[in-house]
């Protein structure tokens, strides 16, 4: 039986700024420390290359706790500027630059500029070719370091990390601009240094390379951030939030909710085979699911009000539904839940049923099918997968046993067959058991 759970509670009242997540449900942010320096971006970058040339993993993380400290005391206690340059990957602020290797390099070709035959041309547009000579083949940023350095004149970077933040931030509403974005480049190539722009081309790319993980950042950072983080993930939020390094968090604050995006929980490969994973659980029971082809997607619910998002926090409510008298899913599977659910959030993979095969449908195709409004009975629809119940009526069940949460999942809501289904699992013992249920999928 679905357990009776609290409704939740208001949180306190304080100075905040919006930023819009899911539509009508925004963001609210503390107000952040004020910060009063003015770092210039080559000591950022001058800390990306030890970080990449230390091999000692405790030496690379006191180097960034000191950088850290360093920046609290010249400049002040809002990292956020910092920690989007070092997790450019995480920062959501930012939306995508439309810039690829082979864009950068045209731009580059114009801005330096270079005739099309010039074999340093060739090269930055082949820069995936290996050659004997250039060791830095293969990777983007190093090519063009080389390329740079052969030619540039500015021997000390005038951008400082606020100035690159706001030159990044235009770059990215100039997406599909090309024209803009190339007289962008334009000022990154004027007032920065060859090692400088190696590592804004990287942030751009959003492959640092620095030999340091997330955790890392985030763990050095605040002993909260991570936790934080893949509970709304949003980099801004754990900048602000987490700005006291001696404030910590309770269970609530780092707890999910509804309508905002959060990091779920990924699969890993074992490291010593399945045999060794086994071994782990000591004789206990475990679930086995099957592995689908689909996309990760998280479903809110509150009320009539839906809200559908990717495990990287890209909304696709405008695919699936907010509300039952719209969208490919919500109208099929509003009906699915108990009365007694007003508020759950579900985790699952969003798949492609074709009713006319009785066989999900590649991946690539779930878009397609989503956006098809003719509503044919026998067209393919996607169809959302259930593995998880991570949140019911107020009270978050991220600390509750996989058992506890399936049993109440069950009783959340009724299958709809080809249009909302738990995933198929089996219970098992030993590494035969993970064979049989392979060999029979």
């Amino acid at each position: 039986m679905m357990q009776p759970t609290p409704a939740p509670s208001s949180p306190p009242s304080s100075p905040t700024v919006p930023a819009v997540v899911s539509e009508d449900h925004p963001i609210v942010y503390p107000e952040p420390p004020k910060n009063v320096g003015n770092t210039p971006f080559r000591v950022l970058a001058i800390l990306f290359d030890k970080l990449q040339n230390e091999k000692k993993p405790e030496k690379r993380r006191k180097m960034l706790g000191n950088w850290f400290n360093r920046w609290r005391k010249e400049e002040g206690y809002d990292l956020y500027p910092v920690l989007r340059l070092i997790l450019p990957y995480k920062d959501r602020e930012r939306t995508v630059y439309g810039l690829k290797e082979k864009n950068i390099a045209k731009d580059y070709i114009k801005i330096i500029p270079l005739s099309r035959n010039d074999p340093d041309a060739i090269r930055l547009l082949n820069w995936k070719r290996p050659t004997e000579r250039e060791k830095a083949s293969g990777d983007f940023p190093s090519v063009l370091y080389e390329v740079i350095s052969k030619r540039s004149s500015v021997v000390e970077g005038s951008l400082t990390i606020h100035e690159l933040n706001d030159i990044l931030d235009e770059l990215a509403k100039s997406s599909g601009k090309s024209h803009i974005q190339s007289q962008i480049l334009r000022r990154v190539y004027n007032r920065s240094t060859p090692e400088e722009q190696r590592w804004i081309i990287r942030i751009i790319l959003k492959d640092m390379i620095i030999a340091v993980k997330e955790t890392t950042v985030f763990s050095v950072f605040h002993p909260d951030a991570h936790d934080l983080f893949n509970t709304c993930s949003d980099l801004k939020k754990v900048a602000w939030e987490l700005w006291n390094p001696d404030r910590r968090l309770n269970d609530e604050d780092k707890a999910v909710q509804l309508f905002r995006a959060f990091a779920p929980m990924l699969c890993k490969r074992p490291t010593r085979g399945i045999d060794g994973s086994v071994k782990e659980m000591q004789g206990r029971t475990f679930i086995i699911e099957e592995k689908l082809d689909g996309e990760r997607m998280q479903l809110h619910k509150q009320g009539n009000e839906y809200f559908y998002c990717s495990r990287k926090g890209k909304d696709y409510t405008y695919l699936y539904g907010k509300h039952v008298g719209i969208g490919s899913l919500t109208p099929f599977i509003d009906d699915a839940f108990d009365s007694r659910v007003d508020e759950i959030i579900l985790d699952g993979e969003m798949l492609v049923w074709d009713p006319v095969s009785e066989t999900n449908l590649p991946f690539g195709s779930l878009k397609t099918f989503a956006l098809d409004k003719s509503k044919g009975e026998h067209n393919p629809r996607p169809c959302f997968k259930v593995f998880d119940l991570l949140y019911l009526n107020g009270l978050s069940l991220l600390h509750k046993s996989l058992k506890f949460r399936k049993r109440n999942l069950r009783a959340c809501l009724q299958e709809v067959p080809g249009r909302i289904e738990f995933v198929s699992e089996t219970e098992g013992t030993t590494a035969q058991m993970c064979a049989n249920v392979w060999m029979s999928s």
